[in-house]
């Protein structure tokens, strides 16, 4: 005879019964894999909705820095991984967007741009979102997107610039859809 296993808090009060395979009387009109597997072939209205889901949800691209540029005399921190990079995925049908640098000799702030990337990735919110990033001094940055895809930096928590600076980014945002 199977057994029945019923989880209670401290209390002894009952949470959630939980079954064994071996517990359910009719398992054998269980539907298999294959049976399953059936089903979406033959009906087209499951095909098509299994087929959107895919569509509207995808997994991370590879890094990649195409369209991507350094301006004001930025340069890589220490080798060539530190160059801006992004990759993005979908979710429920937005796009989602994660940018990473690691960049020295930015020497201004006041909005100063420092990394270019394709509009095609401007996030939704471009005047309303700012990053804050510690640096490798024990200082913060704060940074802005503009909608023509270009990091801004608004400043840092000390106010002094020296182009030895590490400014290290991870970004993560929303992209603009299309109307």
């Amino acid at each position: 005879m199977a057994q029945i296993t019923l989880f209670k808090d401290k209390d002894g009060t009952q949470l959630l019964p939980q079954t064994s395979y071996e517990a359910i009387l009719d398992k054998d009109k269980l539907g298999s894999a294959e049976d399953i597997e059936e089903l979406i072939e033959k009906d087209g209205d499951l095909q098509k909705a299994i087929n959107d889901i895919n569509a509207n949800n995808t997994s991370w691209t590879a890094w990649q820095s195409v369209g991507v540029n350094l301006l004001n005399g930025a340069q890589i921190s220490v080798d060539t991984n530190d160059y801006p990079q992004y990759r993005s995925r979908k979710v429920g049908g937005s796009t989602q967007v994660e940018m990473a640098f690691s960049i020295k000799n930015v020497i201004a702030a006041n909005d100063t741009a420092y990394v270019s990337f394709p509009t095609s990735l401007v996030p939704v919110m471009v005047s309303k979102q700012s990053f804050v990033f510690a640096m490798d001094s024990g200082k913060t940055a704060s940074w802005i997107i503009d909608s023509n895809g270009n990091i801004k930096l608004r400043g840092n928590s000390a106010g002094t610039y020296n182009a030895s600076d590490n400014y290290q980014v991870l970004m993560k945002w929303e992209v603009m859809p299309n109307v």
